[in-house]
């Protein structure tokens, strides 16, 4: 009973935040990264690269949710 409340108030929240934060890092990273690339390499395949992780960062943040 006592890990259970920890689980869900202390562990899963703090996790959660880390997350976000971790993505935030992450996408804005990637969206320098992409106007980097978007103006030297082929457009279409960092679109789709893009897109591919726009779909798993969704599908990551459902479960969180």
């Amino acid at each position: 009973m006592i890990v259970h409340i920890l689980l869900n108030n202390i562990c899963l929240p703090a996790f959660k935040t880390v997350y976000k934060k971790l993505m935030n890092q992450i996408s804005d990273f990637i969206i320098l990264n992409w106007i980097q690339v978007a103006f030297s390499t082929d457009v279409t395949t960092t679109l789709s690269w893009r897109l591919a992780h726009y779909s798993s960062v969704l599908c990551v943040q459902e479960i969180f949710e």
